[in-house]
């Protein structure tokens, strides 16, 4: 960032920082407010509108990071619910795998019975193949791009949390979601290793991958 970056982004958030105390959005004790606008008489413009950086003290720099950091959190947050993120993540998977799901529940079987049964049919398991990596990547994208809005979420919750369920994708038979009450399915942090394993599984037809419709209906998001 060079120094014309700095004063722009330094002005933006002592302004927006100004207009917050004014309005009463932060609560201070009343002799850190006093401090705060006694810092602000300090503060100097150039001819170009932004501030002179160094007229501009600790005190301010501190307090904008801050709520400027706060208010994008809020920004972020009203983007999207957690419901709304996992619903439009199971729509992906059900124009992927919904029509296999449906049918295997029509037919009261079960994931790995339907896989084996799939795979087994050579122009299926081609086609699948060649969808496979567009299926990847769009997913990559999907959760680089809500991530950040489901961490917030989630940080925001008073509730117990842990990482990590065990596996990429579930297990029909016994799963994290049968023995707790939220599960987020929050995929957007690959690592090399899980996107080389996540791949490879893919190029045949897992039967985990079919059960994953199933998290429908027992995840619950608030």
């Amino acid at each position: 960032m060079n120094d014309i970056e700095e004063r722009k982004d330094l002005t933006e958030r002592v302004l927006l920082l100004k207009e917050a105390l004014e309005e009463g959005k932060i609560p201070f004790v009343p002799h850190l407010i006093d401090s705060l606008f006694r810092s602000y008489k300090n503060i100097k413009f150039a001819q170009d509108g932004l501030v002179i950086y160094d007229s501009v003290d600790a005190t301010i720099r501190s307090a904008s990071l801050i709520y400027s950091y706060l208010k994008r959190r809020e920004t972020l947050k009203k983007q999207a619910t957690l419901l709304e993120i996992q619903e439009t993540y199971f729509d992906i998977l059900k124009i992927n795998f919904g029509e296999i799901y449906e049918e295997m529940i029509k037919k009261n079987s079960n994931p790995y019975h339907v896989a084996h049964y799939l795979s087994q049919k050579d122009d299926f398991v081609k086609d699948f193949q060649k969808a496979t990596p567009d299926f990847l990547n769009y997913l990559i994208e999907f959760w680089k791009t809500v991530g950040e809005t489901v961490s917030i979420h989630i940080e925001d919750q008073r509730n117990l949390k842990a990482n990590f369920g065990g596996d990429l994708f579930p297990s029909y038979s016994h799963n994290i979601a049968s023995v707790c009450g939220l599960y987020i399915l929050h995929r957007y942090d690959y690592s090399a290793l899980s996107l080389y394993a996540l791949y490879a599984s893919c190029r045949s037809l897992d039967p985990e991958r079919i059960n994953l419709l199933s998290f429908k209906t027992c995840s619950q998001c608030t």
